[in-house]
């Protein structure tokens, strides 16, 4: 929620931690449908993105999840606060100069609509077997290295190549839709706010213990939700 975002803000005044300028606090919302004999669910999480760094929370579950990603320092946090322990893994494919492993190919529509309170346009992203429908907007005051790291750090439901494809797109992506093999996950950021976040929600807290590190697919949600099929 974001108020959490200014609660946070005035504890890090309070106690004297160092803040960096924030670029965004965001609250998200991720559906994923029925799979698997499970049923339909809607994940809300509320992440933190600041320059290389971004922290997604997911609190809808009994067990709470935290997923920390550092670009800059390209390791993948995964913090368990019931048990006290953390995972370090690298990022995957950071490597832009690589080949595109399959044919991306964006269509921009004459589709506009007002999600929430922003003014939206739909692309068209088709990558063979599956199609997106990204909804962006250029309503909110995020810069372009901004948004490329929301993209790049903030989600990993798709393949890297693909979100580095998906980062170059003009605007915020307030809702993706990814149609495969007739399921479809809708990513919507519902609220968007401009604030400083304390540096030490980039860190693991004193105390934690390192876990056995765990091998984890790159396309895996941190928001805790089903993880769709890869895009071919």
């Amino acid at each position: 929620m974001l108020w959490k975002c200014f609660f946070l803000w005035g504890v890090a005044l309070l106690v004297g931690a160092r803040a960096v300028q924030a670029d965004f606090c965001y609250e998200q919302e991720l559906y994923t449908p029925a799979s698997g004999g499970q049923p339909p669910r809607t994940t809300r999480v509320t992440g933190f993105l600041s320059r290389s760094k971004v922290r997604v929370e997911d609190h809808s579950s009994e067990v709470p999840s935290v997923i920390i990603t550092r670009l800059d320092e390209g390791v993948i946090l995964v913090v368990d606060p019931v048990k006290k322990t953390y995972v370090e893994m690298p990022v995957p494919g950071t490597d832009e100069k690589q080949p595109q492993p399959f044919p991306v190919k964006v269509k921009r529509t004459s589709q506009v609509k007002k999600i929430g309170p922003y003014q939206c346009t739909r692309y068209e992203v088709t990558t063979g077997k599956s199609s997106i429908n990204v909804w962006l907007s250029n309503d909110l005051d995020l810069t372009s290295e901004e948004v490329s790291t929301y993209w790049k750090a903030g989600t990993r439901l798709y393949p890297v190549a693909l979100t580095s494809e998906l980062a170059k797109l003009p605007g915020f992506p307030v809702r993706v839709e990814l149609v495969y093999q007739g399921a479809t996950v809708v990513t919507t950021v519902t609220a968007v706010a401009k604030q400083e976040v304390p540096a030490f929600l980039f860190e693991v807290p004193y105390g934690y213990q390192r876990s056995v590190a765990i091998q984890a697919p790159p396309e895996a949600p941190p928001e805790g939700g089903a993880k769709p099929t890869p895009p071919k």
